[in-house]
């Protein structure tokens, strides 16, 4: 079941966050270096505030992983140019518990941004890091297609049905 993150979910989400950080550099991988200060989690804050911010949870309503959906903000448009002539969501901070990877759980919370673009006819689009192993080919199996290519990140859209 998904719904918007309650103030009492921030705590266990940063802390969420962080973990993926520190594991991500023991990977030497710098995506998500930023939440290595756990200071930096505080734009969380800023998500849930703005509506932005839901969690998936289990049978037992406990919090199985969480994002970001919104209708974009500066870094999105300074990413997307366009973004004045499409009307979209972005997606960002998918995270899953490192305690539950391998449990499908990051492949539901795409699902649940791609099926809320589908009910509203909205783009889907996202930016990850180029150089993590794992997300392009993440986001090609859920039938998000490149869209652009910078020095730092790969940019993915996905288009509702029509």
């Amino acid at each position: 079941m998904f719904r918007q993150a309650i103030k009492s979910d921030l705590p266990i989400i940063k802390e969420w966050i962080y973990e993926r950080a520190v594991d991500l550099k023991k990977k030497e991988l710098s995506q998500w270096a930023f939440y290595l200060n756990k200071e930096n989690t505080a734009i969380l804050n800023h998500d849930f505030e703005q509506g932005h911010l839901y969690v998936f949870l289990d049978q037992q309503q406990e919090l199985q992983g969480a994002l970001v959906l919104m209708e974009g903000d500066q870094w999105d448009f300074d990413l997307w140019p366009d973004h004045t002539d499409v009307d979209a969501y972005y997606l960002h901070r998918v995270i899953v518990p490192i305690t539950k990877k391998g449990q499908h759980i990051g492949s539901q919370l795409v699902t649940y941004a791609k099926e809320q673009a589908q009910a509203t006819n909205k783009i889907l689009r996202l930016d990850c890091a180029r150089f993590s192993p794992f997300l392009r080919p993440f986001y090609e199996k859920h039938g998000f297609h490149l869209a652009k290519i910078l020095e730092e990140f790969y940019l993915f859209e996905w288009k509702p049905v029509k």
